[in-house]
């Protein structure tokens, strides 16, 4: 836990965060399984087949992944007690993201960051991604509320388990307030 006295926020150093790492990565993976099945239940219900299973795919889970990347590793900076070496840490959090998709993942990341941290620019980027790799015939107005919604709630997702890991159980709280979903339990 990263708390000290009084619910005050307490910074770890480098070797520290390297620990945590792992645990914020299968968090994320867990929660991009989330916004998959999410995602296809809500467009299945307007008659769009985007089959989850499908979407598992190397271009989009790649873009998905630098997504996550882009919205959690800057947050977690208020984690760290000292943040010039987090640029020594961000190749290890690519190292454990990627499979064999590794450049296309730091791709998306760097394109990602042209958003500096706006979540409906990079949830709009986002979902220029998933139109064209899925190849979805057009953009109608329910699916790209649907998507967008869902990538905002994908990044806000991996928010909290940044904090979750750091025991930050209050930030938890205010992040998942802000989906509108009153308790979240992480399973990592």
């Amino acid at each position: 836990m990263l708390f000290g006295l009084f619910g005050k926020r307490c910074a770890v150093e480098h070797d520290e965060y390297l620990k945590l790492m792992p645990r914020i990565v299968e968090g994320l993976s867990q929660v991009r399984l989330i916004f998959y099945k999410s995602l296809d239940e809500a467009l299945e219900t307007r008659g769009v087949n985007c089959n989850y299973l499908g979407l598992l795919g190397a271009d989009v889970g790649a873009a998905l992944k630098g997504y996550q990347l882009t919205c959690s590793f800057g947050y977690s900076f208020a984690y760290m007690k000292d943040v010039s070496w987090a640029s020594k840490v961000h190749p290890t959090w690519l190292d454990l993201l990627s499979d064999s998709d590794r450049a296309d993942i730091e791709y998306h990341n760097k394109l990602f960051l042209d958003c500096a941290g706006d979540f409906s620019c990079l949830s709009e980027l986002l979902l220029g991604i998933l139109y064209e790799v899925m190849e979805w015939p057009r953009r109608e107005a329910y699916m790209t509320k649907v998507i967008v919604a869902n990538c905002c709630a994908l990044g806000i997702m991996s928010q909290a388990v940044v904090s979750h890991v750091a025991g930050d159980r209050r930030n938890v709280k205010k992040l998942v307030g802000n989906l509108g979903i009153r308790e979240c339990s992480f399973s990592f």
